[in-house]
């Protein structure tokens, strides 16, 4: 399943370091959807120029990830509209 191949992927990017350079390559595409939006956002003033994009990637991925593999759980509609809300709000805080 794609549980156990994530699961399997993570575990052998802890293990080394030449794994987690191939798993951040697959996993962070430079031209990927998520990169893309964020890219997107910046442009049209929604998201501060100076935001790191691959922190924003773990702040929009990580629950996600948590939900399928720490849970083992299928995500609801109202969970997905939840989670985008709140990193939309997470991103768009100005410290």
């Amino acid at each position: 399943t794609v549980r156990e191949l994530f699961i399997w992927m993570t575990t052998k990017a802890m293990q080394s370091p030449a794994h987690a350079v191939l798993f951040k390559n697959v996993r962070v595409q430079p031209r990927g959807p998520t990169v893309i939006v964020l890219q997107q956002a910046i442009a049209r003033g929604e998201l501060s120029p100076n935001i790191d994009i691959e922190m924003a990637l773990h702040v929009i991925q990580g629950p996600f990830i948590s939900k399928r593999i720490v849970d083992n759980s299928d995500i609801s509609n109202a969970e997905v509209d939840s989670m985008v809300a709140m990193a939309i709000r997470a991103l768009q805080l100005k410290i």
